[in-house]
């Protein structure tokens, strides 16, 4: 299966801005409306509809659960290293339950458990023959994990925030199996993205809900909620579609994007060891934005050195370096 580009440039883009509503960044809340569930379409728009429910499972596993058990421990003995460095080591950090609290992992490292939900609960959806039902099944379950936000339901493994991301993987289905090209050459994605930036900003000034995926907080009126959502997906993705005309750029995005999940595990361990330099407290916005570029950039360092030394969590047995201007294949989901 080709790799789109237009799919790395948006995981790439995507994966910044999660980085940098993780430092100071002052569009935190209208972030959050897109910048998770857009990974969930987007995994959504390469998945393979043909493949058996036992490949999925076997592919995820080593795709998705592997990955999560590496950087589950890359974390833990981070953290525990940069809490010494900083002085606030505590001993109760190497007991058992403060590893894993009661039916969850640490911090962003929900999205691959969450990940792996959905593509296991759509991979079962898909046995079903009828489109109309799919998209119903769909929208209903997504409805539920809205129905458990509102009635503060907290479901183990993140089952609730997987729920509420079920249509925006079914949407991104869609999406693969529409035709795009027919919308022609980059002047119409141009105007499609400039409406969609438009639309968004001021749907955002009249309405914007209060979105925090990771603790399936999907407030306000469900569907007015889900159009913001998938308006703020659809935006990133046609600007992505508009970008991959631009060369160079178009890329490095693209390279950032296919090592995203890699990029999405660490950055919090970086993070973490550049506030003991410059405390959270004390970094200003501009400094926010220049601190995500260099968490950036040390990630996609940490990325290569990880692939080099530990193939086995990327599924390869040897390791193939790729310049930052071209493509490789295989890929992280």
């Amino acid at each position: 299966m080709n790799r789109n580009n237009s799919v790395d440039i948006a995981k790439g883009i995507g994966i910044f801005l999660v980085i940098w509503s993780h430092t100071v960044c002052p569009v935190i809340p209208q972030l959050c409306l897109f910048h998770m569930p857009v990974f969930f379409m987007l995994s959504g728009y390469v998945f393979n509809r043909k493949e058996s429910f036992e490949n999925t499972l076997r592919k995820k596993i080593r795709s998705l659960i592997v990955p999560l058990l590496f950087f589950f421990a890359f974390q833990r003995i981070s953290f525990i290293l940069i809490a010494m460095a900083g002085g606030t080591f505590k001993t109760a950090y190497l007991l058992p339950w403060t590893s894993i609290p009661p039916w969850q992992v640490m911090g962003v490292l929900w999205f691959i458990i969450s990940l792996f939900t959905v593509i296991m609960i759509y991979s079962l959806i898909n046995l079903i023959r009828s489109d109309i039902l799919k998209f119903a099944a769909s929208l209903l379950l997504t409805f539920s994990g809205h129905l458990l936000d509102n009635f503060n339901i907290h479901l183990p493994l993140y089952l609730g925030s997987s729920l509420s991301m079920i249509f925006f993987f079914h949407t991104g289905v869609m999406l693969a199996a529409a035709d795009l090209k027919k919308i022609g050459p980059a002047r119409n994605w141009a105007v499609l993205g400039v409406l969609s930036v438009g639309l968004f900003i001021v749907w955002v000034h009249f309405y914007q809900p209060n979105v925090v995926m990771a603790y399936n907080y999907f407030g306000g009126n469900f569907f007015l909620t889900l159009g913001i959502m998938l308006l703020g997906c659809f935006m990133l993705l046609i600007n992505s579609k508009l970008i991959d005309y631009v060369p160079r750029i178009n890329k490095a995005l693209a390279y950032i994007g296919m090592n995203s999940l890699t990029v999405f595990a660490v950055h919090p361990v970086v993070l973490q060891a550049i506030y003991l330099a410059f405390p959270k407290r004390t970094v200003t916005v501009p400094g926010g934005m220049i601190i995500s570029v260099i968490v950036l950039g040390l990630c996609l360092v940490i990325n290569i050195l990880l692939q080099k030394y530990f193939p086995f969590v990327f599924g390869k047995k040897v390791l193939s370096l790729p310049g930052i201007f071209r493509t490789r294949p295989g890929a992280q989901v």
